[in-house]
């Protein structure tokens, strides 16, 4: 599978195989059984109010291998935890908003907390995207996210497995996030070796 990635990302143009291998795909950890994910999806959906089919599986577990340039294709195993993306404009603009006006808070938060703040200043905002991982709790419905993710590890294929969610503003901006990843893995996968 790593082969055939790896032939369409030489080839291929890049929001193709982000839509391929990425966004439009039943994920790995599924293996093959549409209707377990679609029942997944809707479980998570109507406990945190977003459409099923703003839900998409992201990274490893969707494709099976990692995509992180650090990481050289490392395959989905028994400790990776499970990130999705979740595409709702109104989600993203309350996080945002949030994050923005936080004003003497920022003094409150710990340290991964106030690098992720960075990182969302510097980078994500900019691709239309908001990273829970460290901030949701800061967020006006963190506790119903969290306590609803905590629930979906209670069961199959997510059982036991952290999950880790981005917000993204519309599906063109989940589409240009990966896009602009992939096209970073496609300069490392053809540059040619040093000398």
């Amino acid at each position: 599978m790593i082969k055939n990635f790896k032939q369409d990302l030489e080839v291929e143009p890049l929001n193709h195989v982000a839509q391929r291998w990425i966004i439009d795909r039943t994920p790995y950890v599924f293996n093959n059984d549409q209707i377990a994910y679609v029942n997944w999806k809707a479980s998570l959906a109507n406990a945190i109010g977003v459409d099923g089919k703003a839900i998409i599986f992201i990274g490893s577990a969707s494709i099976g291998f990692s995509l992180n340039p650090t990481k050289s294709y490392r395959v989905y195993n028994e400790s990776s935890d499970i990130d999705i993306a979740i595409v709702s404009r109104h989600h993203f603009e309350i996080a945002w908003h949030t994050i923005r006006n936080l004003g003497t808070l920022r003094h409150t938060l710990n340290s991964p907390q106030s690098r992720s703040l960075e990182d969302h200043r510097n980078r994500l905002i900019y691709w239309g995207t908001f990273d829970t991982k460290h901030l949701l709790p800061k967020l006006p419905f963190g506790k119903q996210w969290f306590e609803t993710f905590e629930q979906m590890t209670s069961i199959a294929p997510t059982k036991d497995r952290e999950i880790n969610a981005r917000i993204y503003r519309d599906f063109e901006s989940l589409t240009d996030y990966h896009v602009s990843n992939l096209s970073k893995l496609r300069e490392k996968l053809t540059k040619p070796p040093t000398q």
